[in-house]
């Protein structure tokens, strides 16, 4: 034979139950924040290390001499991928395009 809760019981078990609601409320509010935070300074760090490549990129750019010249049919069928390879001349001529390398030293 089981006994029934008394109605004071029952009123303390609501509270205990609405203190425990309560407390996991708080508990998800903060985590919550947290993730929040911990999103925006990935964002940030994102940020940053986007701007820093750019800035060497942009400095590799100002660097950067012609190592040779392609002809600029082949230099889009390597870019495309129907070619691996082609010849890379010392100078310039009709219809090539220059290659570009950063230079090794500089800034």
């Amino acid at each position: 034979m089981s006994v029934k809760p008394t109605y004071e019981e029952l009123e303390r078990y609501g509270r205990q139950a609405d203190i425990t609601i309560e407390n996991l409320e708080q508990k998800l509010a903060e985590s919550q924040r947290e993730f929040r935070a911990a999103d925006a300074t990935i964002e940030n760090m994102q940020m940053q290390l986007n701007a820093e490549r750019e800035a060497k990129l942009a400095l590799a750019a100002e660097n950067a001499e012609p190592v040779g010249y392609i002809d600029a049919e082949y230099a889009e069928l390597l870019r495309s991928g129907h070619i691996e390879s082609c010849s890379v001349y010392a100078e310039a001529g009709e219809g090539c395009i220059a290659l570009y390398a950063a230079a090794a030293g500089k800034g």
